[in-house]
């Protein structure tokens, strides 16, 4: 997936290393650039996908974009380790008596 070397100012992405720059103003320019950009990603060249990148970029600077970028990472992490896990409960049967319903049982 994704992860931060917040010493080194690189991001990994599906095991690609990517330097970002050491400038806080700079960093800050590039994700809103890439958010801006990823707007208008119906344009050729231009993509969708540059919205995320964006936000992660971003999320090295800004606390409110990291606790967010946290947040998924953990819910993602929860959802696929469950999958994995197969824990998923099975519902517990329904029993229902006739002399609590009031009703006779069919």
């Amino acid at each position: 997936m994704f992860s931060f070397n917040s010493v080194r100012k690189e991001l990994v992405i599906a095991g690609r290393i990517f330097r970002l720059p050491e400038s806080r103003w700079l960093r800050i320019a590039l994700g809103v650039l890439f958010v801006f950009f990823g707007i208008l990603g119906f344009l050729p060249v231009l993509g969708f996908w540059m919205i995320p990148v964006g936000l992660l970029i971003l999320s090295l600077d800004f606390p409110l974009v990291r606790r967010w970028r946290r947040n998924l990472a953990v819910r993602f992490g929860r959802k696929t380790r469950a999958k994995a896990q197969n824990t998923t409960p099975p519902d517990p049967p329904v029993v229902e008596s006739a002399k609590s319903s009031g009703q006779p049982k069919i």
